[in-house]
């Protein structure tokens, strides 16, 4: 039977904004004390996959310095204290990052990045029925290219590893799988 493991001491090693690295020494509980197992502590985020009026995803491009390169994801950002809940920070992050705007919000759900070793968790939503609102209102670091693409295209950015990071991939393939990509009035 499984069993959770035992925490006998726990010391924060590195503590900076959104990122906190954790040492913690550990009973699990099968005879074996690990004396080092580290724990990243990350914010949350909530990340949007955006469909338009017209039935095409929105994307962001934007250079990530943590892979070092230029990627193209879904919107997403880091839940600020202040927004009160996860939809809220999609809301707002939208809007930010993008300019669109969408008054039909549906939960993807909550999911673990690396849950062995990383502690946090993103929060995704559908939105659909984008509408260009606003213009973008990006943060100091922030240097970001919206695109829109169809259905079609996005798969094939997928399928050659063009859209490669955890929270789109996972959006995208949910939306797939339930059919949530159709656009027709109900």
């Amino acid at each position: 039977m499984t069993k959770k493991w035992r925490t006998i001491s726990s010391e924060i090693v590195l503590n900076t904004p959104g990122v906190k690295v954790r040492k913690d020494k550990v009973d699990l509980m099968n005879g074996r004390v690990v004396d080092d197992f580290y724990v990243f502590e990350i914010n949350e985020w909530s990340t949007i996959v955006p469909l338009t009026e017209d039935g095409k995803l929105v994307l962001v491009e934007q250079y990530r310095h943590g892979v070092g390169d230029i990627t193209l994801e879904f919107p997403a950002g880091l839940i600020d204290p202040g927004d009160g809940s996860p939809l809220i920070t999609a809301q707002r992050e939208l809007t930010e990052e993008t300019g669109y705007s969408s008054d039909q919000w549906q939960s993807l759900g909550k999911y673990h990045l690396g849950p062995s070793k990383i502690l946090n968790s993103f929060h995704l939503f559908l939105a659909k029925n984008c509408k260009l609102t606003h213009a973008q209102n990006l943060d100091d670091t922030e240097d970001i290219r919206v695109l829109t693409v169809t259905l079609e295209e996005f798969e094939r950015l997928f399928e050659q590893g063009k859209i490669s990071d955890v929270d789109s991939s996972i959006g995208w393939l949910i939306c797939q799988t339930k059919g949530l990509f159709n656009t027709d009035p109900q």
